[in-house]
């Protein structure tokens, strides 16, 4: 279905899903795929990651013989 998107698919039915392609119905709130959805599910949880832990700096770790200050 994803091929319907670019040059190497072929027209075949009006009531086809392709049609939703080049009607305008795909988009990111409405991904015919769940590539698409997984994809936009997995950005999310990378930016509520970086919201939540940009920043931190591991004062607790200082210490150690191990760790490394840059």
């Amino acid at each position: 279905m994803l091929a319907s998107a670019c040059d190497e698919a072929e027209y075949a039915y009006n009531s086809n899903a392709v049609c939703d392609f080049y009607n305008g119905s795909w988009s990111p709130a409405n991904a015919k795929e769940s590539t698409w959805t997984n994809s936009y599910a997995a950005i999310q949880m990378c930016n509520h990651y970086l919201d939540g832990f940009q920043g931190l700096t591991f004062p607790e770790l200082e210490l150690n013989q191990d760790y490394d200050a840059k």
